[in-house]
């Protein structure tokens, strides 16, 4: 079996961000060897990039390998490819969008992401977590279609993280679409753009459907035009490691595909709420058998 063949069977064995940026990444791993160093993983300036990084790292302390979170630098492609970087959880979509200078989505966004990054990173088979954009607006407006939002728009702003500007599903596609005429207000928090709809500092707002808001009172346009696009949280994985290491390539793709939305929001609560980074991991992992 050739290795592509093996990531995409084998995972029936997967960085640009869109939230709120809170506490460092935790390391719950085991003190390495002074001859082996420890593992790097690298991830969104995020909670949720937190979050992935401890249940990263503890899946891989279960094998007896220790590992360290950083987060995404500027090269990261170019860290997983050299192996200075050993994983990377992704928004497929979103990374897509970075490399392909295509402007049409393809069919098969996985596929044309494994092609990009291919020979030296590869592609983990993705899991259930959808990170992809939700437009919302105050449950007040009475609005519950996009298609409703032409008048409404007129002299208001559209509350988004920077990458859902220019986007095929941010705000310039929404101007256009559905021909509204909204501002853009750029902000990473997805907490301050939903205080900022609630408020009336904005009109409309874009997070990821993986976005712990912190708050009630929003609303999910319907998208009848269907503008919007799923973006699958992915693994990439530095190849020479998946060769060499298999199992725990596959382990740390097994969290991946064990996480669905609404555990990542959970999660991500817990964090709010005080929780540690390690224990909040080391409570999701055991109980599944991944820690």
């Amino acid at each position: 079996m050739d290795r592509r063949a093996f990531l995409i069977g084998a995972g029936a064995v997967l960085l640009a961000g869109c939230a709120r940026a809170e506490p460092g990444p935790a390391s719950p791993s085991p003190t390495p060897s002074p001859s082996v160093a420890p593992l790097t993983i690298a991830v969104e300036s995020s909670t949720t990039g937190a979050i992935l990084g401890a249940v990263l790292v503890g899946a891989l302390a279960k094998l007896g390998s220790a590992a360290t979170v950083q987060p995404s630098p500027v090269d990261w492609l170019a860290g997983l490819g050299a192996g200075t970087l050993v994983a990377a959880p992704v928004w497929a979509t979103t990374v897509w969008a970075g490399l392909s200078d295509a402007e049409e989505l393809p069919e098969d966004v996985l596929a044309e992401l494994a092609g990009l990054v291919e020979p030296t990173v590869s592609l983990m088979t993705p899991g259930l977590v959808d990170g992809g954009l939700v437009w919302m607006v105050a449950a007040s407006t009475g609005i519950k279609s996009m298609e409703d939002l032409s008048a409404y728009s007129q002299g208001k702003g559209a509350a988004v993280p920077a990458m859902a500007i220019e986007r095929s599903d941010g705000v310039a596609a929404l101007n256009a679409i559905y021909r509204t005429n909204f501002g853009t207000l750029s902000q990473e928090d997805p907490g301050v753009r939903a205080q900022w709809l609630l408020g009336g500092q904005a009109g409309i707002g874009a997070f990821r459907r993986t976005d712990n808001l912190g708050v009630t009172g929003l609303v999910e346009l319907i998208d009848p035009d269907q503008m919007c696009q799923a973006d699958p949280l992915a693994l990439l994985v530095n190849a020479a490691f998946v060769e060499q290491r298999p199992d725990q390539a596959l382990a740390m793709n097994a969290v991946i595909q064990a996480l669905t939305n609404t555990e990542l929001i959970a999660l991500q609560q817990q964090v709010a709420q005080g929780g540690q980074l390690t224990e909040i991991a080391r409570a999701w992992l055991q109980p599944r058998g991944l820690g």
